[in-house]
């Protein structure tokens, strides 16, 4: 059961992904953002590469790793600070704008299962449930998980 902590802390993890809500999936810049900020603040490699201690060699092998998707988020972060720049980082919710609908979304898919399963035993038992009361087991049962959502995920 959902106790008033795990609660409390979901609602702090929403607050904080509903920071990032205006961000889109493609809104990374082609080149990376390491090469878009760097050219759009004016900056060269040779600037950077100095400002990081490293060689313009460097600084390009940062970028492609950065565009590859293997750089570490130690080295964005480090590169950032060097542009005066933060590294902002998250994971949010891909289909939803919240953990708590993602949790509601997850349980109504489980309880929709549940009372399908059982629908389809009850039916070869010439016991159909009506489409009300299967609507209502849906809802009663999906309230239940999302009190319980460690279940949601198995």
């Amino acid at each position: 059961m959902i106790n008033r902590a795990n609660k409390l802390y979901l609602e702090q993890i929403d607050r904080k992904i509903e920071a990032f809500s205006g961000v889109l999936p493609d809104s990374k810049p082609m080149g990376g953002w390491i090469e878009a900020v760097r050219k759009a603040i004016g900056m060269n490699m040779r600037q950077l590469a100095t400002k990081m201690n490293k060689t313009p060699q460097a600084i390009k092998q940062i970028q492609e790793r950065e565009k590859a998707g293997t750089i570490t988020l130690n080295s964005l972060e480090e590169t950032a600070a060097a542009m005066n720049m933060r590294l902002v980082y998250a994971i949010v919710p891909m289909e939803t704008s919240s953990l708590s609908e993602l949790i509601q979304q997850q349980a109504e898919k489980m309880a929709k299962e549940i009372v399908i399963r059982a629908n389809k035993t009850m039916s070869l038992e010439d016991q159909k449930i009506s489409e009300k009361r299967i609507k209502n087991s849906i809802k009663e049962i999906s309230a239940e998980l999302a009190e319980n959502p460690e279940k949601l995920w198995e």
